[in-house]
């Protein structure tokens, strides 16, 4: 029996994305402020005494590489992924974002993952499992102490998942 192998594929990327959204802080209108628009003619003045805007604010970079391989046999398939990212805010104009939302954009999510996935037919029935990891990450829907929390573990998953046959005989390798 014969195995179809491919040579593993490393992609980089790099995307810089410049004069990104940002609400700003919030802006409490003073009473002569209000008055004065009143005024003006304004005369939803009293309806919004604290208000935000948006900006173009800030920029980022995000960059990484991806790694991936994939192994098909008459028995199994094999898929093996790896990635690293990292983002960062690279031009910050004003102070409308925070180090709460700095670090949610810089720390939000895991630098490294990977996962291997196996994929076999028994009978009319295809299993498939993966093993997973990720690498530490901040979750910020912890809300402003998640600081004070740290950045959450490195987990693993295990799911395996049972499906039926959708086509008469095993793909072929290309």
């Amino acid at each position: 029996m014969t195995a179809c192998t491919w040579p593993p594929t490393a992609d980089y990327f790099r995307i810089d994305v410049a004069d990104r959204l940002a609400l700003s802080q919030e802006t409490r209108l003073r009473p002569y402020e209000i008055e004065t628009l009143l005024a003006e003619g304004i005369a939803e003045a009293r309806n919004f005494p604290v208000f935000r805007f948006f900006l173009n604010d800030f920029s980022t970079r995000t960059q990484g590489v991806d790694v991936l391989w994939s192994w098909r046999t008459p028995f199994a398939d094999l898929t093996a992924m790896w990635n690293h990212t990292r983002t960062d805010v690279t031009d910050l104009r004003t102070n409308a974002i925070d180090d709460f939302r700095i670090a949610t954009l810089e720390t939000g999510l895991p630098r490294t993952r990977w996962n291997v996935a196996l994929s076999t037919d028994v009978g009319d029935v295809t299993l498939f499992g993966r093993f997973s990891w990720w690498g530490s990450y901040w979750d910020s829907e912890d809300g402003r102490n998640a600081r004070d929390l740290g950045a959450v573990g490195e987990p693993w998953l295990y799911p395996v998942s049972p499906g039926a046959r959708w086509w008469t005989s095993r793909r072929p390798c290309p």
